[in-house]
């Protein structure tokens, strides 16, 4: 019996693509790992440009985005998505605090605002029910 027809029916899951975009290292280091151990593959960017760099090469169908960056903010990368008609569902998870900014995060398009700290199964949570809208 060949290789093949021995898998024959098996389907190897693709991890979804998450971008990480937070200016503290070691928070995404935290962050990856809580959502690598979920199976999902997390690339990282500090700031804006790195950010946009990533989105320019590949989708993701996450996005989870810190509003404070140095230089440009993420609300700059919120608007770049917009404005690029980016299919990724944005998550805005931020330890800045205000009710303006949520409401402006949410009229760019934001799918969720959570602010920090945050536990990991309330990110597994929104993320799991951005991707749910998403299929949907």
């Amino acid at each position: 019996m060949s290789l093949a027809s021995r898998w024959t029916g098996f389907l190897v899951k693709k991890a979804t693509s998450i971008l990480l975009v937070d200016d503290d290292e070691s928070l995404r280091g935290f962050v990856r790992e809580v959502l690598v151990e979920r199976g999902y593959e997390v690339v990282e960017a500090p700031d804006y440009d790195a950010a946009i760099q990533h989105m320019c090469r590949r989708v993701f169908p996450v996005i989870l985005l810190d509003i404070t960056l140095p230089g440009k903010s993420g609300l700059d990368v919120l608007e770049f998505v917009r404005r690029n008609r980016v299919s990724s569902a944005v998550i805005i998870v931020t330890g800045t605090a205000g009710l303006d900014l949520a409401i402006r995060s949410m009229a760019l398009g934001a799918t969720d605002y959570i602010r920090k700290p945050c536990t990991p199964n309330y990110l597994i949570h929104s993320i799991e029910h951005a991707l749910s809208n998403q299929a949907a």
